[in-house]
C-alpha cells in the first residue's frame, strides 16, 4: 500500500489520539461516524448550542456556525424538535440533545447536510420536554477530488518539479520521495524530503542532492523512482543526471472566468414558458479539470429539496448529485438549458472551497405575474358629504341627510365599507361621522390589471382607499325676539311695590335687587333666538333697571287712635356687626363679624333665598364694594377679606402687594394714587344685608411692612412723580385683587400685633373678634 492511500487511515488514527489528549475542539471533521458519544455530549470535534428564549445561541467561537431552526415548541415558545442545517461545504456526522437533564447521542449515517432533532425527555404525563442544549459535529463534504494527479518526470540536472493542485484536501503535500543509484558501485538510495509544521503549495523544485541523508561522495547517478504525497500517480524510469535536457516550452496560465446570462418565464396564452440561462466558463490552467453541476434550490434547504439538471434536460432523483459538463483546464465551454421553470438555481464546480466559489453562479428565473388570470379594475368611490337644510321660520328647524359612499364598477373584487375600528359597515349610504376604509380583495381567478391610482393605497393582500364623513353642524337660523319692558306697580308706601316680567315667546326674564335697592331685571334669549333690542356692549342681553320710589304718594289720614294702638314690626338692625381693619404677616386684612337681628323677619332675601353681604367703602368720591359672603343659618358671618389693592401669595399669607403702590419694570416700588390708593385715607364704610349699618373702618398701620412695601437691603425705594389716574376706582362684586406680579415679604407682625391688641384692651377698646354676647 502507498504512502497516499494509507492517507485516510493514518489521518483517523491521529485524530483519535488527539481527541484523547484534549486538544481537538471544534475542528470539523475531526469527529467521524464512529466517534465517542461522550466526546459529541462534551463537545469535542463538535459546535455547542444553548437555548435561551426559544432560540439557540452558539457557545464559544470555534468551528463553523450551524444554523438552528426551532420546528415546535410547547408552552410559551419552548422548542421541542429542531432542524440543524450544516453550513455550505460540510454534513453533519452526529448530535447529542439534552433536555431536562436527559442526553441522547445519534450518530447521523449517511451524513446529512440537515438533520431533524426532537427531545429525548417526557415529563411523567409523557409530555415532551424542552430542549436546552445542543451539540452538532461535521464533516467535510465530499468534493470529489482527483487524488490521481501527475506531475512531470524528473530531469537530468538531478531536480524534480512538482506543481500541487489548488484544492488538494490540508495536511497531504509534506512528503517528497527519491530513488537513486550511483552509476558507479550501482549502489541505490531513497531519499526523504520531508516538510516539517506545513504543508507546499503551487510549483515546487526538490533536490535530493541538497538533504541530509544524500551520501556522501555520489558525483555520479541516475534517478530511478519517485513518489510525492498527495496524489497516488508515481514517476519510476531513468534519468542519468548531467545529460542535456531539451527545453520544454512554457505554457502561459489560464485564469478562471466565467460569464452569465438568464432569461425569465413568460407568460404564452394564458400558460408558463419556461426561461433559459447561458453560462461560458473558462477553467483555470491551474485547476485541472472540473465537474460542473447545475441544480434547482427548491425551497433552499438542500438536500432532497435541490434538483440537480443533465446537459439534455433531464434531471437526477431527489437530491441526486448529477454532472453536467465536464470542462478541462484552460479550456472554454458554454453550459446552457432551455424551458427552466421559475425559481432559484446554482452553477457551481467540484473542488476546494476556493476553486468553487470561483466558478459559482447564483441565478433566477423569474415568473411572469398574474399569468393566465383575468384582469381586476378597481371600483370607482363616490363619497357623498352628510347635508344640512333650514326650515324657515321653524324654530331650531332643520333638515338632515346622512353622508355615505356608493362603490361601483368592481370586477373581480371583493369590496367592503369598515368603520375606524375595522368593523363592517351595516349600510354604507347611511354613515355618521368618522373615518372608513373601502376595502377591495382580489377574487379567485382575477389579478390586478392595472396601477394602483392616486388615493387607493396597497396592504398585506388588499388594496384600500380611505375617506371621512365630516361632522355636520346646525344648520337651523335664528328667530328674532322683542324684549317687552316690564311693568312696575307703585304703590304708595314702597313695601307694596312691585316689577311685574311679562313673558315673550324666545327670551328668559330674571329680576333681583341690587344693594343701593334699585331693582335689576335681565333679558336673554333662548337657543334658537336673538335680540333685536340688547345692551349697548353685549348683544345677547338687555338690562332693566328701576328704582322705586314711594314719594309722591298722598299721606293717608292718620286714623283715629283706638283704645288698642297699632303694633309697629321691629326692624331687622344688623347692631353689634364690626369690620376692623388689621395686619396679618405684613400683609392688611379686614376682619369682620356680622350678625343679623331680625326677629319678624323683616330683612328682605335675594331671588335664592339668601341674605348675601357686601362692605361698602367711599371716600366721596370713589367706592369699592366687596362681597363678603352669606349668612348662615344662625344669622351670622365671620371672616376676613384682603384691603382693596392689596394680595398675597399662594400660600395665602405672604405680602405681595399694598394699596398705593406699584411694581416698577426693576422690581423697585413706587407711590401711586391708583391701586386704591383712596382706601388708605379718611374714608366711610359701611356694612350692607338689606338693612345696613355703618362702621368705623380704617388702614391699618401696625407695622412699616404692612403700611408700605419694604425696601430691598442696599437699595431705597425709588421716588418718582405720582401717576395719575382718572378712571373711578371699580365698585366689584368680589374681593379686589392687588398687582400679582408683587415681590413676596418677609418678616412678622405678630409680636406688633400681640402689643397693639394689649394696648387696646388697657384703653377699654372693644375686642372685635369676640362673638356678641347673647
Amino acid at each position: 500500500m502507498s504512502l497516499t492511500r494509507l492517507r485516510a487511515p493514518l489521518a483517523m488514527l491521529a485524530a483519535f489520539a488527539l481527541l484523547m489528549l484534549g486538544a481537538v475542539v471544534g475542528v470539523p471533521g475531526a469527529v467521524a461516524s464512529g466517534t465517542s458519544n461522550d466526546i459529541v455530549c462534551d463537545t469535542a470535534g463538535g459546535v455547542k448550542y444553548e437555548e435561551s428564549g426559544g432560540t439557540f445561541h452558539k457557545e464559544g467561537s470555534s468551528g463553523p456556525d450551524v444554523e438552528i431552526e426551532v420546528v415546535e415548541t410547547k408552552g410559551e415558545g419552548e422548542p421541542i424538535a429542531v432542524v440543524a442545517t450544516a453550513p455550505d461545504g460540510y454534513l453533519i456526522d452526529a448530535y447529542c440533545v439534552k433536555a431536562s437533564g436527559e442526553k441522547l447521542t445519534q450518530d447521523v449515517d449517511p451524513d446529512a447536510p440537515s438533520v431533524r432533532i426532537e427531545t429525548p425527555a417526557t415529563n411523567k404525563s409523557g409530555k415532551p420536554q424542552a430542549i436546552s442544549h445542543l451539540v452538532v459535529t461535521l464533516v467535510e463534504e465530499p468534493d470529489d477530488f482527483d487524488w490521481d494527479w501527475e506531475y512531470p518526470a524528473p530531469t537530468c540536472d538531478g531536480t524534480l518539479t512538482v506543481t500541487y493542485p489548488d484544492d488538494l484536501p490540508s495536511g497531504q503535500a509534506n512528503d517528497v520521495n527519491i530513488t537513486v543509484q550511483n552509476l558507479e558501485s550501482g549502489e541505490v538510495a531513497t531519499i526523504n524530503i520531508h516538510r516539517e509544521g506545513g504543508t507546499w503549495s503551487g510549483q515546487q523544485v526538490f533536490d535530493p542532492t541538497t538533504e541530509p541523508e544524500w551520501p556522501t561522495g555520489w558525483t555520479s547517478w541516475a534517478i530511478l523512482w519517485t513518489q510525492v504525497a498527495g496524489t497516488n500517480y508515481h514517476w519510476e524510469g531513468y534519468v542519468e543526471v548531467g545529460c542535456d535536457a531539451p527545453e520544454e516550452p512554457v505554457e502561459e496560465p489560464v485564469e478562471a472566468s466565467f460569464e452569465a446570462d438568464v432569461e425569465p418565464a413568460v407568460c404564452v396564452d394564458g400558460e408558463i414558458q419556461g426561461g433559459s440561462f447561458a453560462y461560458a466558463v473558462t477553467v483555470g490552467s491551474e485547476h485541472g479539470t472540473r465537474s460542473f453541476q447545475v441544480k434547482g434550490l427548491g425551497d433552499g434547504t438542500g438536500g432532497t429539496a435541490e434538483t440537480y439538471y443533465r446537459a439534455d434536460g433531464t434531471t437526477g432523483d431527489a437530491g441526486e448529485i448529477v454532472v453536467f459538463a465536464n470542462v478541462g483546464a484552460g479550456e472554454e465551454a458554454t453550459l446552457s438549458l432551455d424551458d427552466l421553470p421559475p425559481g432559484d438555481y446554482r452553477v457551481v464546480s467540484d473542488g476546494s472551497r476556493t476553486v468553487k466559489d470561483q466558478y459559482r453562479w447564483d441565478f433566477t428565473i423569474a415568473s411572469p405575474q398574474d399569468c393566465g388570470l383575468q384582469p381586476a379594475a378597481l371600483p370607482s368611490v363616490d363619497v357623498t358629504q352628510a347635508q344640512c337644510t333650514p326650515q324657515e321660520g321653524v324654530h331650531l328647524g332643520q333638515q338632515t341627510t346622512a353622508g355615505g359612499v356608493v362603490v361601483a364598477d368592481a370586477q373581480g373584487l371583493t369590496v367592503v365599507v369598515t368603520g375606524a375600528s375595522g368593523e363592517t359597515v351595516a349600510d354604507p349610504l347611511d354613515l355618521p361621522a368618522g373615518d372608513y376604509r373601502v376595502e377591495v380583495t382580489l377574487e379567485e381567478g382575477f389579478a390586478w390589471g392595472e396601477d394602483v391610482p392616486a388615493g387607493w393605497a396597497v396592504g398585506d393582500g388588499s388594496v384600500t382607499y380611505a375617506f371621512t364623513i365630516a361632522p355636520l353642524a346646525d344648520c337651523w337660523e335664528e328667530l328674532s325676539a322683542t324684549p317687552v319692558e316690564p311693568t312696575v306697580i307703585d304703590v304708595c308706601g314702597s313695601e307694596d311695590d312691585e316689577v311685574v316680567l311679562p313673558e315673550v315667546v324666545g327670551l328668559t326674564y330674571s329680576m333681583w335687587d341690587a344693594p343701593n335697592g334699585d331693582v335689576r331685571v335681565k333679558v336673554v334669549a333662548e337657543e334658537g333666538y336673538y335680540l333685536t333690542h340688547h345692551s349697548q356692549h353685549d348683544e345677547s342681553v338687555k338690562w332693566y333697571t328701576f328704582t322705586l320710589d314711594p314719594s309722591g304718594c298722598e299721606p293717608e289720614p292718620t286714623p283715629e287712635p283706638s283704645e288698642e294702638p297699632t303694633v309697629e314690626p321691629t326692624p331687622a338692625t344688623l347692631a353689634g356687626s364690626v369690620a376692623v381693619g388689621e395686619c396679618v404677616a405684613d400683609a392688611p386684612w379686614i376682619g369682620y363679624e356680622i350678625v343679623l337681628d331680625d326677629p319678624e323677619g323683616q330683612a328682605v332675601a335675594d331671588e335664592n333665598g339668601q341674605y348675601p353681604v357686601y362692605l361698602v367703602l367711599t371716600d366721596g368720591t370713589n367706592e369699592a364694594t366687596i362681597a363678603l359672603g352669606v349668612l348662615g343659618e344662625d344669622a351670622t358671618l365671620t371672616g376676613r377679606a384682603l384691603w382693596p389693592g392689596a394680595s398675597v401669595a399662594e400660600d395665602g399669607v405672604t405680602a405681595t402687594g399694598w394699596p398705593g403702590w406699584t411694581r416698577l419694570a426693576d422690581g423697585s416700588w413706587a407711590q401711586t394714587d391708583q391701586n386704591y390708593a383712596w382706601t388708605r385715607g379718611d374714608i366711610d364704610a359701611r356694612l350692607v344685608v338689606n338693612p345696613e349699618v355703618q362702621v368705623d373702618l380704617s388702614y391699618p398701620d401696625a407695622t412699616p411692612e404692612c403700611a408700605n412695601p419694604p425696601a430691598a437691603e442696599d437699595d431705597e425705594v425709588r421716588e418718582q412723580e405720582t401717576v395719575v389716574d382718572t378712571s373711578p376706582s371699580p365698585v366689584v362684586g368680589e374681593q379686589v385683587a392687588a398687582d400679582t406680579d408683587a415681590l413676596p415679604q418677609t418678616g412678622s407682625n405678630v409680636v406688633w400685633a400681640a402689643i397693639g391688641a394689649l394696648v387696646l384692651i388697657g384703653a377699654g377698646g372693644a375686642v372685635l373678634w369676640l362673638r356678641r354676647r347673647a
